[in-house]
């Protein structure tokens, strides 16, 4: 179409290992800046990513356009939880979802059951 862009070159939020999920979204190579690639392994865990499988169906959320996983949310904040035992500070710990209904559920759920976690960021995108 013609119209002026600026594409990312550098990236300077994620390391290597979750960033690379993204890169064929992007028509050139992105590269890694020098503070991601130096960051300590994290405390208590083997892997610093960690896909999981589970027989746990997800549900839609009552508007239609969204969806949630009562069993992803309860595991996303258990680990929450044992990240906080491992040392780290709430505020320094983030949950990202891709759908509003689980961050909403997400939410209520650490409000009602997990009150400790108060500060743990919880985000859609």
């Amino acid at each position: 179409n013609n119209m002026p862009s600026v594409q990312l070159q550098v990236q300077h939020r994620s390391i290597p290992i979750i960033s690379e999920l993204t890169h064929h979204f992007y028509d050139i190579p992105i590269l890694h800046h020098d503070s991601v690639l130096g960051r300590p392994p994290i405390r208590g865990v083997v892997h610093p990513m960690y896909f999981i499988t589970h027989q746990h169906a997800e549900e839609n959320v009552a508007d239609g356009a969204s969806k949630r996983n009562v069993y992803e949310c309860q595991y996303a904040l258990q680990l929450a939880n044992y990240l906080v035992h491992q040392g780290y500070e709430k505020n320094k710990i983030t949950i990202l979802t891709t759908y509003m209904g689980q961050r909403q559920l997400i939410q209520n759920t650490l409000r009602n059951q997990f009150p400790e976690l108060k500060g743990v960021h919880i985000t859609v995108r």
